[in-house]
């Protein structure tokens, strides 16, 4: 198999994997943030083997696919607006220096993509703002605390299974192959 076809395959059953992730959340509910952060490693795998440009089309092609087949419209927009394209912009954020420039530049762009994808889901899915009225700017505030935290050891856990990936298991799983 020639190295284009390999990688376009891959991608391909990547992406479906994504896409059977997205809509098992509708299954078990429960696990809406560990299967949007399972599809986010699956991206991250494809821009390891596929580069930067297939991962990107795959991470545009599971985003309409998803919010054009799957039921739970919030798992649909967490993956499309963060955790679909997150593991191909960290990529580039990481390289950035000084360290906490990188760090600050990271959870800017999570707190915009979370606050985005929540005013589309308040807006425009009908998603009730339950519970922000009525808790104060303190409770939003401890959301985003919390949320950040939890972003904090998301993208060390991503950037850390991705080099264990990328060092140990990538030669097993598909030979010995260059970038």
């Amino acid at each position: 198999m020639s190295k284009k076809s390999f990688e376009l395959a891959f991608s391909g059953i990547a992406s479906a994997l994504c896409i059977a992730l997205e809509f098992s959340v509708g299954i078990m509910p429960l696990f809406l943030y560990v299967f949007t952060m399972a599809s986010a490693l699956i991206m991250s795998i494809i821009m390891i083997e596929c580069g930067p440009k297939l991962a990107l089309c795959s991470y545009l092609s599971v985003a309409v696919l998803s919010l054009a087949l799957v039921p739970d419209k919030e798992a649909c927009l967490m993956f499309s607006c963060f955790f679909g394209y997150y593991p191909i912009a960290r990529k580039y954020l990481v390289r950035i220096r000084p360290r906490l420039i990188s760090g600050i530049l990271r959870l800017a762009v999570f707190n915009i993509s979370v606050t985005c994808s929540y005013l589309i889901l308040i807006r425009l899915v009908g998603l009730e703002a339950a519970g922000f009225s009525s808790g104060g700017a303190w409770y939003i505030a401890l959301l985003y605390i919390l949320g950040n935290a939890a972003f904090v050891a998301f993208d060390i856990l991503l950037g850390r299974i991705t080099a264990i990936y990328s060092q140990k298991y990538r030669g097993r799983f598909f030979g010995r192959r260059k970038k």
